[in-house]
């Protein structure tokens, strides 16, 4: 798998991904995934640990999510469409047993009396809007462009269905701007992933030149 910008969008010099563009996109991936995840270290009043920034870009089909082996690539997705400047999705994953760490840690709220008498699945759908609304704002906020969230939803998935339950097109890239995040002491991790097609996620790289 290429590592490289300028294999998968055209080698011409003006789309090259230099080292500064990519230190910036790290910058993005760890202050959009700190601005989400204070969301999620308020509600639940725990401490939520950031990972080392990491970036790439690359084929959508080419994740590791979207792998041939379902049993190792389960994943509770939450994934919502994104307009303005550009066209695409974001999602936020909970790989394996995540999702279900997440229930469980709600769970426990419920039962020492702060659950507020809220449906947990309720609760899971309002953490990951609250969470992925952030994201984006950061993101806007950051490259000084229009971005607009809608259509969040939940769902669970496996393996190579999950390119087909997220409608993703064969053309589109992924844009990892990624940054672990994890609960100590439970299982819980998660990550976000921004999908665009070639030509869009070109135009949000030479946002970085502004």
């Amino acid at each position: 798998m290429s590592d490289k910008y300028e294999d998968i969008v055209g080698s011409t010099d003006d789309n090259l991904l230099t080292m500064e563009k990519r230190d910036k996109l790290r910058e993005l991936a760890t202050l959009a995934t700190g601005c989400a995840v204070s969301k999620l270290s308020e509600y639940l009043s725990l401490t939520v640990k950031l990972g080392m920034p990491f970036m790439d870009i690359l084929p959508a089909k080419s994740l590791p999510i979207f792998g041939n082996d379902p049993a190792s690539h389960s994943a509770m997705i939450f994934h919502a469409k994104i307009s303005g400047y550009i066209n695409g999705s974001v999602i936020m994953v909970f790989p394996d047993k995540s999702g279900m760490a997440l229930f469980d840690i709600l769970s426990q709220k419920h039962k020492s009396g702060e659950g507020g008498g809220k449906n947990i699945l309720n609760e899971m759908r309002d953490i990951g809007n609250v969470m992925m609304d952030s994201y984006v704002h950061c993101i806007s906020d950051f490259l000084k462009i229009e971005l607009n969230m809608e259509d969040m939803r939940i769902m669970s998935s496996k393996g190579s269905d999950l390119f087909a339950d997220l409608k993703v097109s064969d053309d589109s890239m992924a844009l990892m701007l990624e940054v672990d995040f994890a609960i100590p002491g439970t299982n819980f991790e998660g990550e976000f992933i921004v999908f665009a097609k070639r030509d869009e996620t070109k135009s949000l790289i030479s946002r970085l030149d502004c």
